[in-house]
């Protein structure tokens, strides 16, 4: 999407946009959270919208509208990371001007927290992308294990964090220096190392294909869409594990499962 006019705007001022796009994030910070990407594009036009900008709104409105039965499963003993058991996935879109990052933390099979929005300052290659949005997801971790623990819950070691990009999973890990153009992620990526040697977080590399973050960094196909947020949301979790259980009908079937990923034939 681009910006709008002011001659574009002018046609379009009549129409409720923000009032719609409002009405939208509420479901998209608790029940929806598969278009926090879609929401965090169309709240940059709060100011200045026109007819396309509109059209885009709508159309996310008919998705909620179509998919309200699907919210957030979650469920006991399918999870293969354990019971209350913290996991993590930080993805990110190497784009100009600022790139556009995703981090989420899952527990018992669904997401607990997304985030998806621009970075405040500006990468200059694509490790540095993703050693910031690493950095920003294990503040959510450990935050979220300061909680646990504040309640009772007994850490069983460090947290798993899902990255696709081996070479920022070298530098964090120690295993490569920092060139010099990403000198300023100095501080960022020393304070990654030292939560991983403290043992609060531990880096483990995930394919692509399986990078639940990605939903929140690129518009998807409908097919990688659809597979990624019933990932997230725990519903192909149940899918898999329940073949027989009734689940809405907008939720992924098995067969497309299990194309999306030949693992799951295992």
């Amino acid at each position: 999407m681009v910006a709008a006019t002011p001659e574009e705007f002018e046609l379009a001022k009549h129409l409720p946009y923000p009032e719609l796009v409002g009405t939208i994030a509420f479901p998209s910070c608790h029940t929806k959270l598969e278009i926090r990407l879609a929401v965090a594009m169309l709240c940059r036009y709060m100011q200045c919208w026109n007819l396309l900008h509109w059209a885009y709104a709508i159309h996310l409105l008919k998705y909620c509208i179509n998919s309200k039965a699907i919210g957030m499963m979650y469920s006991r003993g399918l999870d293969r990371h354990g019971v209350n058991v913290l996991y993590a996935y930080a993805d990110s879109a190497f784009t100009a001007p600022r790139s556009q990052g995703c981090r989420l933390t899952m527990m018992n099979g669904a997401v607990i927290s997304l985030s998806s929005q621009k970075h405040s300052t500006i990468d200059t290659s694509t490790t540095a992308a993703e050693l910031t949005e690493l950095f920003l997801a294990s503040n959510d971790v450990v935050g979220f294990r300061n909680l646990l623990r504040e309640i009772g819950f007994k850490l069983q070691g460090p947290t798993v964090m899902y990255e696709d990009n081996q070479p920022a999973i070298a530098v964090a890990e120690g295993e490569r220096n920092l060139s010099s153009k990403t000198k300023h992620m100095d501080i960022r990526t020393w304070k990654l190392k030292e939560r991983i040697d403290d043992q609060e977080i531990i880096l483990h590399f995930c394919g692509t294909v399986d990078m639940l973050a990605d939903i929140g960094t690129k518009a998807l196909g409908v097919k990688p869409f659809e597979y990624l947020r019933d990932l997230m949301n725990g519903y192909a979790l149940v899918r898999l594990k329940h073949k027989g259980m009734d689940l809405p009908v907008l939720v992924i079937c098995l067969k497309d499962l299990e194309e999306a990923n030949p693992v799951f034939r295992q």
